[in-house]
């Protein structure tokens, strides 16, 4: 037994766990006789006292906020000290295996199990939000599984100071980073919104066996958080597409909890779905820029649609640049002509060798970039990891936690049908993981950026071997809610 005491009231037992924010004691209540928990806030020696006092006040508050809740999926709270020595919590004593460890020894969850899981702790989580406590730190660990499936949601309260401990003076990160929201590893504020991204993450965990963003470092893990997809769920069944929506990487992309509610309660009580054959844990999701397959597809996933670019838009693009070249050196040599009127023949030949000269070097690397644009793979890539358009030297590919919306817009005096996605706010046009975007020194003419909007077009439909109708049925299929149809 540890000699020490809280309050003259709790005894400390024997130390249960510690982790980033603290440490939990197994206690006896002095007046009660009954064992609780008691967890002593940890705060980091580098934060200036300014900033621990407010922390810690905000925390008591969301604590005594809790205190109220009454939630059978919440561990409770019964009294908050504040000592000489910091700031103490006295919670109820739940010993259960936590969904982390039932996983690690047990392998996943079946799909009812695990959506039963998640419809308390989406329960719990909407109680909490509603009193205006968001817990920041939804994951495995914090999931205590009772006989009977019951769920016990623990360490509530971190969000007290999640905005000044994350990430301390010395560069310490606090926390758990897969299972931050993307907003969170930002360094914005934790929302109900992150919660449930949070929660997606913890289902994931559960019906898969492993995080939805794994890497062998914390930087790679938190990239793949704010840039990557996880690999296609091999066991989510119909639980595969609220995934995605939860891990969205806009917060006001991701569902409502009644939305949740449904689809859960619809896995719960669906049948059993074998898992899909040859699905395994992909290294690293993101293909390599540039490579021959198709970096839209998804491992398991289905096939993405592809539309090859017609030779003939190459070949009319290139001749219509060497006319448009022909056009402005003539006009270059009839100003220069003009402006040395009186000068002979001998002063204006080396003006006229050098602009005939640049006129020829144009020519010809514009055939070059034709004739390697007609060897090379021209196609308009819809799969479900994202969209993707490739046309000679031209390139741009984003995944679909990048793009806000994605619609078909009539542009110019000939009203032709371009393809117009528009990035997510906060995502650089020219951030596009699957093909980095490239738009100048080439015959084409797209993709192409419009400054003014912030949108990218990335192609014409009607340079497209593919009928429009085609390519806008596959982009309604793997865009989903980002498709827009043309008004």
């Amino acid at each position: 037994m540890i000699d020490e005491s809280v309050a003259g009231r709790f005894t400390l037992v024997e130390e249960l766990g510690q982790g980033g924010m603290g440490v939990v004691w197994r206690a006896a209540d002095g007046l009660t006789g009954r064992e609780v928990a008691v967890k002593r806030v940890l705060v980091p020696a580098d934060l200036p006292a300014g900033t621990v006092a407010d922390g810690l006040a905000r925390l008591a508050l969301e604590w005594r906020a809790l205190a109220g809740l009454d939630h059978p999926n919440a561990v409770a709270i019964h009294d908050v000290l504040e000592g000489g020595d910091g700031l103490y919590v006295v919670m109820e004593l739940v010993e259960a295996p936590t969904l982390e460890e039932l996983v690690r020894d047990g392998g996943p969850l079946p799909l009812d199990r695990a959506a039963r899981i998640g419809l308390q702790l989406l329960d719990v989580l909407t109680a909490a939000h509603g009193v205006g406590v968001v817990h920041c730190e939804v994951k495995p660990g914090n999931v205590l599984v009772l006989p009977g499936d019951r769920v016990k949601l623990g360490d509530f309260g971190v969000s007290g100071l999640q905005g000044e401990a994350r990430l301390t003076g010395t560069g310490a990160f606090l926390g758990s980073p897969a299972y931050l929201a993307p907003e969170q590893a930002r360094g914005g504020p934790c929302t109900p919104a992150s919660d449930l991204w949070s929660l997606g993450a913890t289902l994931y965990h559960a019906l898969e066996g492993r995080d939805a963003f794994e890497a062998p470092a914390f930087s790679a893990v938190l990239a793949k958080i704010l840039d990557g997809v996880p690999a296609r769920p091999a066991h989510a069944g119909p639980l595969e597409p609220l995934l995605a929506a939860l891990l969205h990487k806009n917060p006001a992309s991701r569902p409502e909890p009644p939305q949740i509610h449904q689809a859960l309660t619809a896995a719960a009580e669906a049948p059993a779905v074998p898992p899909i054959p040859g699905q395994a844990p992909d290294p690293d999701p993101l293909p390599t820029p540039g490579q021959d397959l198709p970096v839209t597809a998804v491992p398991g996933g289905p096939p993405p649609f592809e539309a090859l670019v017609k030779p003939r838009g190459l070949i009319t693009e290139t001749l219509s640049r060497l006319a448009w070249t022909l056009v402005m050196c003539a006009g270059a040599l009839a100003v220069l002509s003009s402006a040395l009127d009186g000068l002979g023949p001998l002063v204006l030949a080396p003006f006229l060798l050098l602009a005939g000269t640049a006129g020829l070097a144009r020519s010809a690397y514009l055939v070059f970039l034709c004739v390697t644009g007609l060897l090379s793979r021209n196609t308009l890539e819809i799969g479900p990891r994202g969209v993707a358009f490739r046309r000679g030297h031209h390139s741009a590919g984003y995944t679909w936690n990048q793009v806000e919306s994605i619609t078909v817009v009539r542009r110019g005096p000939l009203r032709r049908r371009a393809l117009l996605l528009c990035p997510l706010a906060g995502t650089p046009v020219a951030d596009a993981p699957l093909l980095p975007l490239h738009l100048t020194g080439t015959p084409g003419r797209s993709p192409w950026f419009h400054p003014r909007t912030g949108h990218l077009a990335l192609c014409h439909l009607d340079e497209l071997q593919a009928a429009p109708e085609t390519v806008e049925h596959h982009l309604q299929a793997f865009a989903g809610p980002r498709w827009q149809p043309a008004p």
